[in-house]
């Protein structure tokens, strides 16, 4: 089972060329020389890394470099609570960048859509120097039920021109699914490759943390004609329980919130798809959370949705999709 919040994504369109920057450039990154631990306390889970990192890979000429890397949480659902990377610079600077995270349900498991984003800077102190650079994103509320997430960086490579972000070229590190874009994700190119031969794994790490889900609050089940088979459970704003609209748009469970004539959210089940499963679907129009349980009857499985509650001036209100929810 798998499940992402979604919202609309504005890109622009820039050219770009990428470049590599051979090891023996750099004098303090002999091959094999473990930079960074595999594990540690600083971001941990879903790498590839062997523990050695022997290169920099950089983009030229783009004010939009991003590069991504696939990783998987250990178990399922887990959380992703911190994003990492580690960087060489040429020059004693500091440089902003930025923390991307995307969906990997992109056409033929590219990256897909963008999830959130999270600022950042990285202090190169000496001359040929690297750091490791952690931060927080906990307060994006990802969850993740099956497959893995694309993390990694977006900086402005065309005023930062002395800044690569580590790589692993090692024989022993199994390929991972690495990609590069100049024009704000709209096309993704893969790293490995005519560009980039030698690479096998990006720096990026994640930290996972595994989930648990809440029960379903007690008092009776909603259930509706319009999607038999299933019964849902609903709170709103964490501790208001939904009721159902009667007057709902076809194959729609409507859920109202403070008004029982104004639904707050919208659910559907779909299919099944052309991967064999039904897909559950949640649009809201509310700022508040939403949370959903959907079982199926008799005595199925029970899923468990959350929409974290978004800012009252907030232009995006997210829903979501289970690309894994039900079999038929």
């Amino acid at each position: 089972m798998r499940w992402t919040p979604w919202f609309l994504v504005m890109v622009l369109v820039s050219s770009s060329v990428f470049a590599q920057v051979e090891v023996d450039q750099w004098k303090n990154l002999g091959r094999g020389t473990t930079l960074w631990p595999q594990v540690g306390p600083t971001c941990s889970g879903g790498t590839a890394l062997d523990g050695s990192l022997e290169n920099g890979y950089r983009a030229l000429s783009t004010a939009d470099a991003r590069f991504v890397q696939r990783l998987t949480p250990p178990t399922y659902p887990s959380g992703l609570t911190r994003v990492c990377a580690c960087w060489i610079g040429r020059d004693p600077i500091d440089m902003p960048f930025n923390f991307l995270i995307y969906d990997d349900d992109g056409q033929g498991g590219i990256p897909g859509k963008l999830l959130g984003s999270v600022p950042s800077v990285v202090s190169i102190p000496t001359i040929f120097g690297q750091e490791f650079v952690g931060e927080s994103c906990a307060f994006l509320d990802l969850r993740t039920e099956s497959g893995g997430l694309y993390i990694g960086v977006q900086w402005d490579a065309e005023a930062y021109i002395g800044f690569f972000t580590c790589s692993d070229e090692s024989l022993t590190t199994p390929p991972a699914k690495m990609y590069r874009s100049s024009n704000g994700g709209l096309n993704w190119l893969p790293v490995a490759g005519t560009v980039f031969p030698k690479a096998r794994a990006l720096s990026f790490r994640g930290e996972f943390v595994t989930l648990v889900d809440p029960a379903p609050p007690a008092g009776p089940w909603l259930t509706t004609s319009a999607l038999p088979g299933y019964q849902f459970k609903s709170q709103i704003a964490g501790n208001r329980a939904a009721t159902l609209v009667a007057d709902c748009v076809p194959e729609t469970l409507c859920l109202a919130g403070a008004i029982p004539t104004r639904a707050e959210a919208f659910v559907r089940i779909i299919g099944p798809r052309g991967n064999g499963f039904l897909w559950p679907e949640v649009i809201r129009f509310t700022v508040a959370q939403v949370e959903l349980w959907i079982q199926k009857t008799p005595a199925g499985p029970i899923n468990y949705y959350k929409l974290a509650g978004v800012s009252q001036d907030s232009d995006v209100l997210n829903g979501l999709v289970d690309r894994e929810g039900f079999l038929p």
